[in-house]
């Protein structure tokens, strides 16, 4: 929650939010690396070409998120509430240690957990915390009763998702808009307006289809233009034009009503830019982002090209300031993906955002 009026933000933790252990970043990294082994080999990806790709690999932040997300089930897991309260504490480390503690020593080699460690520290962690966890759920449910402002915020783009993304290329949650109301515990009707932040080209960190990436100069323009490395990892974006076939997709699996089109301003330099419009694929034309993940790989995007705006465009305020390539551009692009632009950026100050139409 933040005042307004200080402008100091108070973080609060739900009661209920999943925990780990430590000991699970050792876990996440060897896993990670058992995970590599298994989808190289079992799932080899074809390419357009017809040739096989060593696509099939996935890394992780090896922050222990993925054993967590195994993990989240009443016999296996406790809550940021247990660490207040030793009788609920207590039972759920210990039953967590004697199941992992085998799995760390037999598969993964690494230091098994010591629960009377671990209770002490996180007993002594849940009194530090204490003050800053509350039931969200009910007091998100107040400020709506209230009439106040919520924002809930992705952290993951849509083809990520578990479900609905690039599996197995994915993250081990849902990072879809809905999942807001799961993870916040508010109900879905709260939430009045759902908006897509696009840039204005494409990018994705780690491995995965991508059937728009410039492996070429053009590229690693827009990698060292856009800055486009992981801000966890380090590692390089892979960039792409502007995919409007997965735009299209995150439009109708989060309800989009407004796109913020982020990063214009990366292709000020530009001569020409190109927006893919659909797919080619075994001979047919796909408009709607395929389901199957050996179909992607096959798909070749296609094109229509567009003329740049070749002037900075980082100084505009307002909607008419844009060039008028720019506007055009932007304009094809909602049209493509079926949904009104709500916002533009043109770099990473507040001023730098252009409101179009917000509520």
């Amino acid at each position: 929650t933040q005042d307004l009026a200080t402008g100091y933000t108070t973080m609060v933790n739900t009661e209920d939010v999943t925990c780990f252990m430590v000991g699970y970043t050792n876990a996440d990294r060897m896993t990670d690396i058992e995970r590599k082994g298994a989808y190289t080999a079992v799932l080899p990806m074809v390419g357009p070409d017809g040739h096989q790709s060593a696509l099939f690999s996935q890394s992780t932040p090896s922050s222990g998120m993925v054993v967590t997300a195994d993990c989240e089930n009443p016999e296996m897991a406790f809550r940021v509430g247990d660490l207040m309260d030793e009788r609920e504490l207590r039972p759920r480390v210990e039953a967590m240690a004697k199941v992992h503690n085998e799995e760390f020593k037999v598969m993964y080699d690494v230091p098994e957990i010591d629960p009377e460690q671990v209770i002490k520290e996180y007993l002594e962690l849940g009194q530090k915390i204490k003050p800053f966890v509350c039931d969200v759920s009910a007091m998100l449910y107040a400020a709506v009763k209230a009439g106040k402002r919520l924002v809930f915020e992705g952290a993951q783009g849509t083809i990520l998702d578990v479900d609905q993304g690039t599996y197995p290329f994915v993250t081990s949650s849902n990072t879809v808009a809905g999942y807001a109301s799961c993870g916040a515990g508010i109900g879905p009707t709260a939430i009045d307006q759902v908006v897509g932040v696009v840039k204005a080209y494409t990018t994705r960190v780690g491995n995965g289809p991508f059937p728009t990436e410039l492996l070429d100069e053009t590229g690693d323009t827009l990698r060292k233009i856009g800055n486009e490395y992981g801000a966890t990892t380090g590692r390089n974006r892979r960039c792409g034009w502007f995919d409007a076939t997965v735009v299209r997709k995150a439009a109708v699996v989060n309800g989009l009503t407004h796109l913020a089109i982020t990063k214009l301003d990366v292709l000020d330099t530009f001569d020409t830019i190109k927006i893919c419009t659909h797919y080619e694929c075994d001979g047919g034309k796909i408009e709607n982002f395929p389901n199957q993940l050996s179909k992607v790989g096959r798909c070749v995007p296609v094109y229509e090209e567009m003329p740049g705006w070749k002037c900075d465009t980082t100084k505009c305020r307002k909607l008419e300031d844009l060039p008028e390539n720019a506007r055009k551009y932007l304009n094809r692009m909602a049209e493509l993906v079926g949904v009104k632009i709500g916002m533009i950026s043109i770099g990473a100050k507040r001023d730098q955002s252009i409101i179009v139409d917000l509520d």
